[in-house]
């Protein structure tokens, strides 16, 4: 059973605003490295130059070029690895930029999805008031520097709104035709808090997610969510690292626990679906309280 009160979700409770830029695809296509990254041809339903074992083996590919060249329709960019930068390579280098890039902002989340459009990839940013004037005076500095050593529009700020979300961005790209929203809901005994995964990485211990627990947004790591769970925690972190392992990557995970339920949210592409449910499956024949529902977007 999944119980439905009046809530908001985790991602707008904690986020406030967004912005989404972009930057012309040459000049990062030659640095990405191929067992590091998924390309998804959305027009095609195909795979592009993957570098990685597990889907060569199952998946046809089109291509084995891993560079960013197709200039018709959109693909989709995922990294694999969260060291794998998606910005121009001076940007981490350049002394002008004090303090942090973005993305790593303790109250910042950078969408793990980027898409290519028209030979330009897209970058969606997410972040609270406080970060604001941070965030929207590094994305100027960012587009005169990059303009300016590269060339005019290499950098493009698309616009900084109040906070919309994902779905808003891959609608706004005709990516939205291939999402479902799967929600796990359990009994809940515990604190009031909330959470959303805030980095992509297939492996568990470097994921990190943004807490939101009274007042107080802080920084958590995988092991310090997972015993909320209570009684289910090994179930969900047995099931979590194993579609990690078979690079089924989701959009996003948040978490919100509340009253005397949990509620646990992801959005994955309809093709991941079903591997999903079966994880689900087999934690509900331990704990039939176990609720699912799935939904597409």
């Amino acid at each position: 059973m999944i119980q439905h009160t009046d809530f908001k979700h985790p991602r707008e409770r904690i986020f406030s605003k967004e912005a989404i830029f972009s930057i012309k695809s040459m000049l990062i296509s030659n640095r990405i490295e191929p067992a590091m990254s998924i390309f998804y041809l959305t027009n095609e339903r195909e795979y592009l130059g993957l570098g990685v074992a597990e889907y060569r083996e199952s998946k046809r590919l089109k291509k084995e070029n891993h560079k960013i060249q197709v200039s018709a329709g959109s693909i989709w960019v995922r990294s694999l690895d969260e060291n794998v930068d998606l910005l121009p390579k001076d940007y981490y280098k350049n002394q002008r930029f004090k303090g942090k890039p973005i993305e790593y902002l303790k109250e910042v989340r950078m969408c793990p999805a980027v898409i290519q459009n028209g030979g330009r990839l897209y970058h969606l940013i997410q972040y609270t008031l406080r970060e604001n004037e941070f965030v929207t005076r590094r994305l100027m500095e960012l587009n005169f520097h990059v303009n300016s050593e590269h060339g005019r529009d290499s950098f493009r700020i698309e616009g900084i709104t109040d906070f919309k979300g994902e779905i808003s961005f891959f609608k706004e790209f005709g990516l939205d035709d291939s999402r479902v929203l799967i929600e796990i809901s359990f009994p809940y005994d515990g604190v009031q808090f909330y959470a959303i995964q805030k980095n992509s990485s297939r492996n568990v211990t470097n994921l990190q997610f943004i807490t939101l627990m009274g007042d107080e947004i802080t920084i958590a790591d995988w092991d310090m969510i997972i015993p909320s769970m209570d009684k289910y925690a090994l179930e969900f972190d047995n099931a979590y690292r194993r579609v990690l392992d078979s690079l089924l990557i989701p959009d996003g995970l948040e978490i919100r626990c509340e009253g005397d339920r949990c509620n646990i949210e992801l959005i994955v592409e309809n093709r991941f679906k079903a591997p999903f449910e079966e994880e689900i499956r087999k934690m509900r024949e331990i704990y039939p309280e176990i609720g699912m529902r799935i939904e597409r977007i």
